[in-house]
């Protein structure tokens, strides 16, 4: 909802509104200090003196159900950016994960469990991206090929797709928006996007009641604009910020333009001042130059000069523009005037209804109104600061504990095995974000782009695993690429090599194992299969898990090696409500029995379907993975 730009700055503020006081490690908080705000919230990042980072909330953040005027503080290692919507809000770690918390009405959040509802969300796992945006109710993520995801309310297409375009509905699940490519930096406004591209180049979709997209055609009307288009009349640009019905851009030159609604003097021009008429024609600020931050989210604009000089404009009836002037009214200041702040100031945030300078010594000044609990009283004009938490009340509530791995990941596998051969390998994907694929084979024959076949497909909050034979190089890796973000798991069961001592023979399906006949297997249980072939080294089975009570996982082996206890391994993994079958190569006792053990509540089916042995008829040929069948091409 606000500054997006191609490169980043030494500080960095997304808006808001609040005079802070650097931490007790001052010096090195000077280069890394964060604040974004929304409407009545302020976000605070302070780096840590051992690396991490401590962020302050304040205002209605809309991260845990209690008072709405709140403080809280969190301490997070590796937080990169801050960025926050009208009741939500984006954290973007180090790594490329983003966190999502706040209200999750159209899931801008993602899909949580209360999507679609007004209850607030702390923070959890929403995907990954180089750089965020929050809207009013959606969020942009950009990604690291240069394209971008989008999520949230569409009514206006300001997600960037056609899909329920106009209607009053939520994507809790991200979409590509199309047309989109080498895209360096984003900005969500109330109801519409901008992207930046590498060329200078500005691209809008969205509402364009007020002139916001840059073009003519259904400016002044509500109708929804899904398709990106690029801004006509502004090129060379560096940095864009989308606000409520406006937009700025930073152009090379130092130069400021700004097109969409006058409401509020943010177009700085007294023409049509105050009134909602669209301005779709971008037009020059006059009075700014050598300009190297912008920034807007609702009725206030400001511009920081590569000296240090602040201007803003805009709607001053609580001081948010740090200026004395028609404090108390709602008369409108549309010409940029400098702000008669002490100091050198090294970056800047506009709030909806206050202004927040950083400054060369690490402090950050707040200006405008505080009754929200967005800044300390009295703010107004003059400012006031507040201080960095001490520590941390733990809002941060992640979906889980650890953090998928990036799209488009490459994950080496050592199978201990050398020169030609395949491995069998129990893959698992599990803690998605969206819905995925993953692809594995020789390091030496896989890229990190698209693929053209699988090994198994996930889709968010499900575990789900597949046996998989893949060939490995020979120095015996193999590797794993995920189309999307999530974890992996890879349990090696076994290896075909040409000195490989048994051969499979293939047997009628035979179910030895239903334990729906009877009791459901408890938590930590080993259940013993027999499956009647001695002598067999091996057996292929295939297991169902069924009826779970919770999320879990089973592990199969020899009775005589099985322990109870947590395993270090695992043949599947299961959660409430879902049937998941999985193929294994489980080893056999000598009497042809096996056991499996089972980490929570489920039950559990067996079915036979053929033996490894000395003995064994059938020998292995690797055919190089190719797909025959895709139904959803037809």
């Amino acid at each position: 909802m606000r500054l997006a730009r191609a490169v980043g700055l030494s500080i960095m503020i997304v808006a808001g509104v609040c005079t802070v006081a650097p931490p007790a490690d001052a010096t090195a908080a000077r280069s890394a200090v964060t604040l974004a705000a929304g409407v009545d919230q302020t976000f605070v990042l302070w780096p840590g003196a051992d690396g991490g980072r401590v962020l302050d909330a304040r205002g209605q953040t809309f991260l845990v159900d209690d008072d709405p005027l709140l403080q809280v503080s969190l301490t997070e290692v590796g937080i990169a950016a801050v960025d926050v919507g009208t009741h939500h809000s984006l954290l973007l770690r180090a790594d490329g994960v983003v966190l999502g918390g706040g209200m999750d009405d159209y899931g801008q959040v993602g899909d949580r469990a209360n999507y679609g509802s007004e209850l607030p969300n702390g923070y959890a796992v929403l995907g990954t991206a180089t750089a965020v945006a929050a809207g009013d109710a959606h969020s942009l993520l950009l990604q690291r090929d240069g394209t971008v995801l989008s999520l949230g309310q569409n009514r206006f297409g300001q997600l960037g797709v056609s899909d329920q375009a106009g209607l009053d509905y939520g994507h809790p699940n991200p979409s590509l928006v199309a047309g989109l490519t080498d895209v360096v930096a984003v900005s969500a406004g109330s109801t519409h996007s901008l992207a930046l591209r590498r060329d200078g180049s500005v691209w809008s979709w969205g509402s364009n009641r007020h002139g916001e997209l840059g073009r003519n055609a259904g400016a002044g009307f509500d109708a929804a604009n899904p398709v990106a288009a690029p801004v006509v009349g502004i090129a060379d640009v560096t940095a864009v910020a989308a606000g409520g019905g406006v937009n700025l851009a930073l152009r090379r030159d130092g130069s400021v333009w700004a097109w969409g609604s006058n409401y509020s003097g943010l177009l700085g021009t007294t023409v049509d001042a105050g009134t909602l008429a669209a301005h779709p024609t971008a037009q020059q600020i006059a009075g700014l130059t050598d300009i190297v931050e912008v920034d807007t989210t609702g009725g206030v604009a400001v511009a920081r000069r590569r000296d240090g000089v602040v201007f803003t404009w805009g709607t001053n009836q609580f001081g948010q523009l740090g200026r004395s002037e028609t404090v108390g009214s709602i008369a409108i200041l549309p010409t940029p005037t400098a702000v008669p702040a002490a100091g050198r100031a090294v970056a800047v945030a506009a709030g909806a209804q206050h202004l927040v300078i950083g400054f060369a010594d690490g402090s950050v000044v707040g200006y405008g109104l505080a009754a929200r609990g967005q800044i300390p009283e009295p703010g107004g004009p003059s400012g006031t600061r507040l201080q960095a938490p001490a520590g941390s009340i733990g809002i941060y509530q992640p979906a889980s504990s650890r953090i998928p791995l990036l799209a488009t990941t490459k994950t080496t596998l050592n199978t201990g095995q050398s020169g030609t051969g395949a491995a069998l390998l129990n893959l698992t994907m599990t803690e998605g974000v969206r819905p995925g694929y993953i692809t594995a084979d020789r390091c030496s024959a896989l890229n990190t782009g698209a693929q053209t076949r699988s090994n198994g497909n996930y889709s968010r909050g499900t575990s789900i695993a597949n046996l998989a034979v893949v060939p490995f190089d020979s120095d015996g890796s193999a590797c794993i690429v995920n189309e999307q973000p999530v974890n992996l798991i890879a349990d090696l069961q076994g290896a075909f090599t040409p000195s490989a001592p048994d051969r499979f023979t293939a047997l009628a399906p035979t179910r030895v194992l239903d334990t729906r006949r009877g009791s459901k297997p408890a938590a930590g249980a080993i259940v013993r299969v027999e499956t009647g072939q001695i002598g067999a080294t091996s057996a292929l089975v295939n297991l169902t898990m069924t009826e779970a009570d919770t999320v879990g996982y089973i592990t199969a082996d020899r009775c005589r090696t099985l322990t109870a206890g947590p395993q270090t391994k695992s043949n599947g993994n299961y959660t409430p409500g879902t049937n998941i079958a999985n193929l294994a190569v489980v080893p056999l006792d000598t009497d042809g029995s096996f056991c499996i053990y089972t980490e929570r509540n489920a039950h559990l089916l067996v079915d036979l379907q053929g033996t490894f042995s000395p003995a064994g008829a059938l020998g292995f040929q690797r055919i190089e993975p190719t797909r025959v069948a895709d139904t959803r091409t037809s």
